[in-house]
């Protein structure tokens, strides 16, 4: 679960850090609407965290939920910088990037308190180890990216693409999840 966490954290977080003065840098847009625009990616995140319990409670599994949602938030991602254009197209597309890679972290944080081993006794100290990992992993993880792509604003945002999609791996070796098919 912690990876599962940190990879997406890192990803989202090395995305949206570099956004700004890439829009700037590769895309010619001024200071302020690169802001801006990069902004939109954390204003739909917020909707994404809000809907996600209920897209969630839509699907048989939650690990069929994480997959689905990790692989739609992974290609949104990957296609976010590859829409040309600094128009409404990438408007869209960075609110569509914004809230799907948004979906998969609530459900994460909220799984130590339905496992039996865990459950609601042992959540807190769960939870603290999560954001401990996930910490270290948004803070470390895109220094790495940087150190390999350097200026290549494209290669950046296919690898922190590729680290989105690493979280799915984790999933895959969730236990059964309780009150679902897992």
């Amino acid at each position: 679960i912690a990876l599962c966490a940190g990879l997406t954290l890192a990803a989202t977080t090395g995305f949206a850090g570099i956004l700004p003065q890439a829009l700037e840098l590769d895309r010619g847009l001024n200071t302020l609407a690169a802001g801006q625009m990069a902004s939109l990616l954390t204003l739909a995140s917020m909707a994404g965290c809000i809907v996600t319990p209920f897209l969630c409670s839509r699907f048989p599994s939650t690990r069929g939920y994480l997959v689905c949602m990790g692989v739609v938030g992974t290609l949104v991602m990957l296609a976010t910088w590859m829409m040309p254009g600094n128009g409404v197209s990438l408007l869209a597309v960075l609110l569509l990037n914004g809230f799907t890679t948004s979906l998969l972290g609530p459900v994460i944080q909220a799984l130590p308190v339905v496992l039996p081993e865990i459950g609601p006794r042992y959540a807190g100290s769960a939870g603290g180890i999560i954001a401990e990992v996930s910490l270290l992993l948004s803070f470390c993880l895109p220094i790495v990216v940087s150190a390999i792509a350097g200026a290549d604003y494209g290669l950046n945002f296919a690898i922190f693409s590729c680290v989105y999609a690493l979280a799915l791996a984790p999933v895959v070796l969730l236990p059964k999840l309780p009150n679902k098919s897992g």
